[in-house]
């Protein structure tokens, strides 16, 4: 176990070694772009600090009274109105024409057969193993 531990710590030195020489070779070929990361880094966590602390309610103050108290009914606002273009139900066709079928219809090639293929294997394969 000790020994696991070891190489692990040992990977995440090599990769902190790693991150350390890449920033120092970037501060050296460009500090404009580091500087403008390390401000980002910084502003950020700042801006969602703020942002969070304003955005409480400051109108908290529990509201007196119980639903047993309210005797006005409640209306539901009217629904606004359906354009013209908004079709409720259509009449069913127990067929398609020619034009909607060469239209609507897409004649499915290899790559979408061997799609559905997988998904319908995979679905297959899960079902199968919760088989007892």
């Amino acid at each position: 176990m000790n020994e696991k531990i070891k190489v692990f710590l040992d990977k995440i030195k090599g990769l902190y070694d790693k991150c350390i020489s890449f920033l120092v070779e970037q501060w050296e070929t460009n500090r404009t772009i580091v500087l403008a990361s390390a401000a980002l880094l910084i502003c950020i966590p700042l801006i969602l600090i703020v942002v969070i602390g304003l955005g409480g309610s400051k109108n908290d103050a529990p509201v007196s009274g119980s639903a047993s108290e309210i005797e006005e009914y409640i209306y539901l606002p009217a629904e606004p109105e359906m354009g013209n273009d908004f079709i409720l139900s259509r009449n069913k066709q127990s067929e398609w024409s020619e034009e909607e079928a060469n239209r609507w219809f897409v004649e499915p090639d290899e790559k979408m057969m061997n799609d559905v293929r997988s998904v319908n294997d995979r679905m297959i394969n899960e079902l199968l193993e919760a088989v007892p």
